[in-house]
């Protein structure tokens, strides 16, 4: 079936929010970074020049050292906002150049435009589910043959990689320093990934041995955490008792591999919500969407599955399982060996075991010999067995 223009601004306006979303928010945090960094010199500057005004030193010297210092201050912040100023244009030319493709998408009217449209939504989708699995170089591949780099943030999650493999190698320096540059959005998130990380590392230091440097890191690191996380800092605090007793079965979960698993997924569901990004891939939320449509119960009865019902087949069948059936006020009846909907042009016909199929298909398979054998119980009949069924 044709998408019409309609449907295609429907699904842009649900579907490519992400598009324009993530540029944006990856402009508005480098131009607050800027800010605050071009407001603190300055203000730094201000203070160092009201001061050498106001002071009563007539230290020729000390006069020039201190104007040649805030000469480099001033060249150093200089260098740094031509730095975020080119920063902040190659993300323009980003954010227009997306503005640009979803305007051609709302625009296209000819049926080859729109196609041509939604392959490339496809090849980004596509794209979006490789860089999410961690399969990177692919990605890039793809993206580049398909001339699509500028539509996907390759780039974004070049960072996530970063710091997810630090973490698979039990580092958190790469995590931390992650944390600290997004300090004020994860605050406001009430994200606990830093506490989480920090009271990983002092767990290592337990983990070593290093009984007195973890006391020493738990409070420099962990006792800011205290108003919010007091129980867990106690009870991680009893691992310097019990973490070499082999019966204290309730400390064992510290030491397990799944603490930094978790922390890697912590990790990416805070990115995900920082640059606007849905949890799941859009891959996998469209076919959830169209699995769920095409959903009923027969779906999983091994004896009505549709040949060419994709939740029936295997793959779907399990990706589909949590998810609502469809609700269809007008039902139809679908013949169990072709897939055709049996109507008035291929009548449902019954034999005489019960079974109920399309009249096209039995009169393709009694052409030749006149026997039938349906598919289901493998039992035989002649082909004037069959009776017409009625619903009324």
């Amino acid at each position: 079936m044709a998408l019409s223009e309609a449907s295609l601004k429907e699904q842009i306006a649900t579907l490519d929010h992400p598009l324009l979303k993530v540029p944006v928010e990856h402009l508005n945090r480098t131009f607050r970074a800027t800010y605050k960094l071009f407001d603190n010199e300055l203000k730094e500057v201000t203070q160092k020049i009201v001061s050498l005004s106001t002071s009563n030193d007539n230290n020729e010297n000390h006069i020039k050292a201190t104007l040649a210092g805030l000469l480099d201050t001033l060249k150093s912040l200089q260098t740094q906002l031509e730095i975020s100023a080119k920063e902040e244009h190659t993300i323009m030319e980003c954010l227009l150049q997306r503005i640009d493709h979803v305007k051609a998408g709302e625009n296209a009217s000819s049926e080859s435009d729109i196609k041509l449209w939604c392959k490339k939504r496809l090849d980004r989708i596509l794209i979006d589910y490789l860089l999410r699995e961690g399969r990177y170089e692919t990605a890039e591949q793809y993206a580049k043959a398909k001339d699509l780099e500028i539509l996907v943030d390759i780039n974004m999650f070049e960072t996530c990689r970063r710091v997810e493999s630090a973490l698979r190698s039990h580092h958190c320096e790469a995590a931390l320093e992650w944390c600290n540059r997004h300090e004020v959005r994860l605050t406001k998130l009430k994200s606990t990934l830093e506490f989480k990380i920090r009271l990983q590392e002092y767990i290592e230091l337990v983990r070593k041995g290093s009984r007195a440097e973890a006391v020493l890191y738990s409070q420099k690191h962990l006792a800011k955490f205290a108003d919010r996380h007091l129980k867990e800092i106690q009870e991680a605090m009893a691992l310097l008792v019990y973490s070499s007793d082999p019966d204290a079965r309730a400390y064992k979960f510290y030491f397990t591999e799944e603490r930094w698993e978790d922390l890697i997924k912590q990790f990416r569901r805070n990115n995900f919500v920082m640059n606007s990004l849905a949890a799941q891939s859009l891959l996998k939320i469209t076919l959830q969407n169209g699995l769920s449509v095409l959903k009923s119960p027969k779906c999983y009865d091994p004896e009505h599955k549709n040949p060419d019902c994709p939740v029936c087949s295997d793959a779907m069948n399990l990706l589909a399982k949590d998810l609502p059936s469809a609700l269809h006020t007008n039902s139809r009846l679908v013949c169990g060996i072709s897939g055709d909907i049996m109507d008035e042009h291929n009548p449902p016909m019954a034999l005489p075991n019960g079974r109920v199929y399309g009249l096209t298909a039995l009169k393709k398979m009694g052409a030749e010999t006149g026997m039938l054998t349906c598919p289901r119980t493998k039992s035989t009949f002649q082909l004037n067995e069959m009776e017409r069924v009625y619903i009324m």
